[in-house]
């Protein structure tokens, strides 16, 4: 299981990352923190297509990150917040 510190490192390790197109984290405890290090990732990633963060235990404050995310973010496609 990955936790926020875990998510927080993957983002670090996906900045400048031009391979990854898919990152599913589903059913991970991350939480908001985690999220929010994703957010980031994505402000300057633009090879990610799909994201999926469904029961991750994300809130309206990361789903706000995310929507400031993409704003900036034209490459990301498809985007799972389900629960």
């Amino acid at each position: 299981d990955m936790d926020a510190a875990a998510a927080v490192a993957l983002a670090a390790a996906l900045t400048g990352q031009r391979t990854v197109r898919l990152l599913d984290v589903r059913a991970n405890r991350i939480g908001d923190g985690g999220v929010r290090a994703l957010a980031a990732t994505l402000q300057r990633n633009d090879t990610l297509a799909e994201l999926l963060l469904s029961s991750t235990g994300c809130t309206d404050v990361g789903c706000s990150w995310l929507g400031a995310a993409l704003a900036r973010n034209s490459a990301l496609r498809a985007l799972d917040l389900s629960h």
